[in-house]
């Protein structure tokens, strides 16, 4: 009985995601344009923001933060976000019309209107899991992000760290049947991890781009701190509402 209703439940997700991912891949989208990305999931651009404007977006994060105006923290204190940032600054307003990731956006051909950045500050606490709260999916469904370092990060100051081809449909359903688990399942154990892990260092100024809907992480720090702006993609207004509501039960 339990198999049958795996299966059933599972089948509608697969038939959901497939359906998507045809979507995605007749609209001509970021899929089919970019090589790097299309194969791994994720491109860094180096440099491809000003030092000084980095500073500025920088300091823009500690002033926020300090006023006391993010709007989640883990419990331990150590990973700060503030959930649509560009609503609470001109600064963070004027940078999701910047040229650099409006230009990714338009050569690959996926919706930059509906949107959102978090800005975000990560501190070294004793403990900590990093950003996002340990492996996950951002969604089973393709999901982009554009991460933009606002400090140097080396391995130990939590850098972006992504499994390569988690992203792709065929490692979604094999890694559910692997485990007895529903596709959409969104959080996993480093136990259940099989594969390459791509560390993604970098200097202040570099940004990525990536699907989240592969298994990634913030590794967690061991010392010091990390600031970082994210910005969010979707086709529709409504799943960019739908997902600001979610964040309500989900550490995401």
């Amino acid at each position: 009985m339990f198999v049958r209703v795996w299966a059933l439940v599972n089948m509608k997700i697969f038939t959901k995601l497939l359906l998507r991912t045809l979507k995605v891949s007749l609209r001509r989208s970021w899929l089919a344009h970019n090589k790097v990305f299309s194969s791994l999931g994720i491109v860094k651009f180096e440099l491809a923001f000003d030092r000084n404007e980095v500073v500025a977006l920088k300091r823009e994060v500690d002033r926020l933060i300090e006023e006391g105006r993010y709007n989640w923290e883990d419990q331990l204190g150590s990973d700060k976000r503030i959930y649509e940032a560009n609503t609470k600054s001109k600064l963070f307003h004027e940078f999701l019309k910047s040229r650099q990731i409006n230009a990714f956006v338009s050569e690959n051909g996926f919706v930059n209107s509906h949107n959102f950045l978090l800005a975000s500050r990560v501190d070294y606490v004793e403990g900590n899991l990093g950003s996002g709260g340990g492996w996950h999916r951002d969604s089973v469904n393709p999901q982009i992000k554009a991460f933009l370092y606002l400090s140097d990060v080396g391995s130990e100051h939590g850098p972006f760290q992504y499994l390569q081809g988690s992203g792709r449909l065929m490692s979604k359903i094999l890694l559910a049947l692997r485990h007895g688990r529903s596709i959409g399942a969104l959080r996993y154990k480093a136990t259940e991890e099989s594969g390459t892990v791509d560390e993604i260092l970098g200097k202040c100024g570099d940004l990525v781009f990536a699907n989240t809907s592969a298994i990634h992480r913030g590794k967690p720090l061991e010392s010091s701190t990390r600031y970082m702006l994210t910005v969010y993609f979707f086709e529709t207004e409504g799943e960019k509402r739908s997902f600001l509501d979610s964040l309500a039960s989900n550490d995401f």
